[in-house]
């Protein structure tokens, strides 16, 4: 946890939590700190009040609470085409920082109907068309979307809770507008950004870690094969 005048940053380990249960973390840490720096604002029982990060159900496993063994499915990846570019000397750490207005994002998005997630994950496919030559990349294009499960499962988990939906254009076309890949991307959104399509899928990787014969397999072994389950 850093400060600098009137800003707060942290910096948590993914092993951790996820963006949600940092925000959450990060949030806390603001409201507490205005309790004691400005206490002579609150009345005795305002500076006492609690957050609500500090109990066990914060801590709780979501995975573990909300899994459902005869409801997965397994999922297989699609090769996706892999862009290349100069690498990074090993332990370099590459941060770029964007400033946007989110009132005109909302504006551009809803001129095409779309939610703000949906417009810049279509941003971004139309970015990779313009900027990789389509002929030496083989594969479709795929991005890896995290999905917050809070939400489905009705939890505020403070640890690590979701899920990846897999967003998958085909670039075969390289004349297609922004508008097309935007349905596409709208359409899969609607099929993989569900309760029941999300919970399948991590009640397949919940299996993989509590399934007891992976428990005997040699290390090497299991963990390839946790790997594959992943």
């Amino acid at each position: 946890v850093r400060y600098w005048g009137n800003e707060i940053h942290t910096e948590t380990f993914h092993a951790l939590t996820d963006g949600t249960g940092a925000l959450y973390f990060l949030k806390a840490l603001c409201y507490r700190y205005i309790q004691l720096a400005h206490a002579g604002n609150f009345t005795k029982e305002q500076a006492a009040r609690w957050f609500g990060l500090e109990h066990a159900g914060n801590v709780r496993d979501g995975y573990a609470e909300n899994y459902q063994p005869g409801k997965m499915r397994a999922h297989r990846r699609i090769k996706a085409c892999r862009l290349t570019g100069k690498l990074r000397t090993d332990g370099a750490l590459g941060v770029t920082s964007f400033s946007i207005s989110i009132q005109k994002l909302k504006v551009a998005a809803k001129a095409y109907d779309a939610t703000i997630g949906e417009y810049l994950t279509a941003v971004l496919i139309q970015g990779i068309y313009n900027g990789f030559p389509l002929q030496s990349t083989k594969g479709p294009i795929c991005i890896d979307l995290p999905v917050n499960l809070r939400p489905f499962c009705r939890t505020e988990t403070s640890l690590n809770f979701f899920s990846i939906a897999e967003i998958v254009v085909d670039k075969k076309n390289a004349d297609r507008t922004f508008s097309h890949i935007l349905d596409d991307v709208k359409e899969q959104f609607a099929e993989k950004i569900n309760k029941e399509r999300l919970l399948q899928k991590f009640n397949f990787t919940v299996w993989g870690e509590n399934c007891f014969l992976t428990r005997l397999l040699p290390v090497k072994t299991r963990n390839w094969l946790m790997k594959s389950i992943y």
